[in-house]
């Protein structure tokens, strides 16, 4: 009698095939999900430039200029890790101009983050006018004080 082969078990074929299947599939896949990672660490990235900007503008509200200067942030910051770019670990440039009326904060990475006053005009508008209705408060004050003598 003759016994026959079982036909169990797995040929090299069927390997190659579920390898290259694997292959064609995560090909198609990996790239679309690093792309969504990469856009999650822009977009963080973007919300701590924009927090640093409100925290500029916070600093102007109170001292009618822009600082670029950390230890003065420090201060009003809600964390110093708002001073650090998650993108590459280095700190933000923050560049004053037109005498510390207008900012611009910068970071490099694989796609450049650049925000300056412009970008945040309503808010800067707001802060603006806080700083002018504060100096209106203090030449009044000081009217009226030099009248009272």
């Amino acid at each position: 009698m003759r016994r026959l082969r079982s036909q169990s078990g797995v040929t090299y074929l069927e390997i190659l095939i579920l390898v290259v299947a694997a292959g064609i599939i995560s090909s198609l896949f990996v790239p679309r999900w690093t792309e969504e990672v990469k856009e999650q660490r822009y977009e963080s990235a973007y919300a701590v430039a924009e927090q640093l900007a409100a925290t500029l503008e916070s600093y102007y509200a109170s001292h009618g200029n822009f600082t670029n200067e950390p230890d003065s942030l420090t201060a009003i910051l809600p964390s110093t890790d708002l001073l650090i770019n998650p993108l590459t670990g280095g700190e933000w440039n923050i560049e004053i101009m037109n005498a510390g009326q207008e900012f611009m904060i910068t970071g490099e990475g694989r796609q450049r983050i650049e925000l300056q006053t412009e970008d945040r005009w309503p808010e800067f508008k707001q802060a603006w006018e806080a700083w002018v209705a504060y100096q209106e408060q203090l030449r009044q004050e000081a009217a009226r004080s030099r009248r009272g003598r």
